[in-house]
């Protein structure tokens, strides 16, 4: 049940971030930043492959539900990424914050919560999840 549950959620939060990242990446960095966020061209285009990535990652973790023998993986990948993001966080508040703007911190500490949180999800359902049995080699 955990291991569903994790995944469940981080296929939820791929989900709305794909598709605001793809339909509207302006409206989720405004609401982010706190402030009006103009989107370029190739930020734009940068921003649609980033929410077709996080599509495709949704759909993974949800499709790994039903498959117990999937979980775990699923749920490791969920770590790698999570992880990724709040080191990329941290990173920005505590090594950038004399150059960043005050709404890049906050966005930046914004998202070392919600990942914060997904990363412990992901490794609490890691470790309920049933381990993959060796295949013996002949």
């Amino acid at each position: 049940m955990i291991p569903a549950l994790a995944l469940f959620w981080n296929g939820a939060i791929c989900s709305v971030y794909g598709y605001l990242f793809l339909a509207n990446p302006g409206f989720l960095l405004s609401n982010y930043y706190g402030t009006s966020q103009e989107i370029d061209s190739v930020s734009g285009s940068i921003c649609r492959y980033y929410g077709a990535t996080l599509l495709c990652l949704a759909f993974l973790f949800l499709h790994y539900i039903p498959f117990k023998e999937k979980q775990g993986p699923g749920l490791r990948l969920g770590m790698m990424l999570s992880g990724a993001y709040v080191v990329v966080a941290a990173y920005r508040v505590v090594l950038e914050k004399d150059v960043a703007s005050a709404g890049a911190i906050a966005a930046a500490n914004k998202t070392m919560i919600l990942q914060g949180i997904t990363l412990v999800l992901s490794y609490v359902g890691f470790k309920a999840a049933p381990k993959a049995e060796k295949k013996k080699k002949k």
